[in-house]
């Protein structure tokens, strides 16, 4: 038979028990937040950077192409967030003279097809709708021909800024000499850092 002391030395024992795994229930809970919530973190640092490297990518092409165009080549104009829409053409080679177009690759398997003279590139601001439902103002880099029909369509960025903020979606200005080339876009989500690109570049004039 069991004495009372053995009973209580017992009772003590399962209520010991109880109390550590009760411990370690909170601590297991609180240890897979904590790595949820880092992985959470990871994954946003991740994200950011690389929607701020294609940001940067992005403007690079276009700077890259617009710094072989003159002024005289250039157009912008204001669309109705406030945006920059930018036509430019470039220098294309036709028959041994050096005359005014797009040269692109895509455009045909051949060196004649890819030069067109009298084409040109478009930067503007389209908006779509994002997989979430939300407004999603997107940069595109568009080939027009002759006629100003949309030969190729390529999307560059996301989730731009309207126009008439402080940090504009896409806002093209010529300062000088220089044009000032600016990209923003919204952060991804609500409390992470939106995305700026800036650019000076001089054509060939």
């Amino acid at each position: 038979m069991r004495t009372p002391s053995t009973t209580r030395r017992a009772g003590f024992t399962l209520l010991e028990s109880m109390i550590s795994l009760s411990i370690f229930a909170v601590l297991g809970y609180s240890i897979a937040v904590v790595v949820g919530t880092a992985n959470d973190s990871q994954r946003t640092v991740y994200r950011v950077a690389a929607e701020g490297r294609s940001l940067r990518e992005s403007s690079s092409l276009l700077t890259d192409e617009l710094r072989t165009s003159t002024n005289s080549q250039i157009t912008v104009t204001t669309l109705a967030d406030g945006n920059s829409s930018l036509t430019f053409r470039m220098p294309v080679e036709s028959g041994g003279n050096l005359l005014w177009g797009v040269f692109d690759r895509k455009l045909g398997a051949d060196y004649a097809s890819q030069n067109n003279v009298d084409w040109s590139l478009r930067y503007t601001v389209v908006n779509a709708v994002g997989p979430d439902g939300a407004l999603d103002r997107q940069l595109v880099r568009q080939i027009l021909d002759a006629g100003s029909v949309v030969r190729d369509e390529q999307v560059i960025a996301h989730r731009l800024n309207n126009g008439t903020g402080a940090h504009p979606g896409f806002n093209v200005v010529q300062t000088g000499a220089m044009w000032v080339v600016t990209v923003s876009s919204e952060g991804h989500s609500a409390g992470t850092p939106g995305m700026r690109a800036e650019f000076h570049v001089q054509t060939r004039n």
